[in-house]
């Protein structure tokens, strides 16, 4: 156990990256506003809406007008109900912390969430956040994973228990190894089906 938790050698980790185990760099999950504006503005319908409510302007049939309003508001809600997704997805991509600490080659280090690879071996403590799925190896934690189970309550992380990403350290420290990085993560995973689902 002890020399497990040395961590992983620099060859090691190169190995694993190789094999495509590694992290990648955090992707955007969600439109840009300019993306949803455009979207829910530049359709063939409202063109064809906008074209007759042009012609009838045209020659002067104003009266007949009137149904663009119902088209522009359709379009505002649109706009407006996606923006509203957007922030909730948003809110829910946790992985947004830029750094971990790992002990790798015996010493602990600081490295991107996207260097991470299989069976790193993470060092939580008060505070942070977990970014990879794993289970502890040595110590003790508690661990707030409202986010994810909507439970408030600490849960206590013991030696051979798992870890969630997404989840966080309320207080304790552990040495955790990683599980599973990139989109096999349970956040990725989760905020995957949200996207999937809810953006449609």
């Amino acid at each position: 156990m002890e020399e497990y938790l040395s961590g992983l050698s620099t060859p090691e980790v190169l190995e694993r990256r190789e094999r495509g185990e590694g992290g990648n760099a955090a992707e955007q999950i969600t439109k840009t506003r300019s993306q949803i504006v455009r979207e829910n503005l530049f359709t063939l319908f409202n063109f064809l809406n906008f074209l007759i409510a042009a012609l009838l302007f045209a020659v002067g049939a104003y009266s007949n007008m009137l149904f663009i309003a119902i088209i522009i508001l359709n379009i505002v809600i649109g706009i407006v109900q996606e923006l509203k997704a957007k922030k909730l997805v948003d809110e829910l991509s946790i992985l947004n912390r830029p750094t971990v600490t790992v002990r790798r080659d015996g010493e602990e280090m600081t490295v991107g969430i996207e260097e991470i690879v299989k069976d790193d071996l993470v060092v939580l403590t008060s505070g942070s956040q977990i970014c990879n799925d794993a289970v502890v190896m040595s110590g003790v934690l508690e661990v707030n994973e409202s986010l994810l189970t909507g439970e408030s309550d600490a849960v206590v992380k013991e030696e051979g228990t798992e870890l969630l990403s997404g989840s966080s350290v309320i207080s304790g420290k552990a040495y955790a190894r990683v599980t599973h990085v990139g989109d096999g993560n349970y956040a990725t995973r989760l905020a995957n089906e949200v996207t999937g689902n809810g953006m449609r």
